[in-house]
């Protein structure tokens, strides 16, 4: 074999290696047509706010207890330590002093 069948024959070489690389490269890279794609039925749903009150009634006894023992602790509460969801007991949830959002 002389030197020029050689260089022929790796360029040759290359050139297929180039051609398969790319190849794949388009095959992975093809985007799938519109009919192939599913559309997907979404609706935004807002949902209802809660109220204080219903809050306060979702949790525990227990956990209704220890915040108006800690409400009345700190001296914002002045109601009965019952567990019982009162509007008093909301009123004074919402007027305890709210931490910054960035310290």
């Amino acid at each position: 074999m002389d030197l020029s069948s050689v260089v022929m024959r790796s360029m040759l070489i290359a050139t297929l290696i180039f051609m398969a690389a790319t190849a794949s490269a388009q095959a992975q890279t093809t985007p799938p047509s519109p009919s192939k794609l599913k559309q997907a039925a979404t609706t935004a749903t807002r949902h209802a706010l809660q109220s204080p009150a219903e809050t306060a009634g979702a949790m525990g006894q227990s956990e209704r207890l220890a915040i108006q023992s800690d409400l009345a602790w700190v001296g914002r509460y002045n109601g009965a330590i019952s567990g019982d969801v009162s509007e008093r007991m909301v009123e004074s949830i919402k007027l305890m002093p709210q931490p910054p959002l960035f310290a």
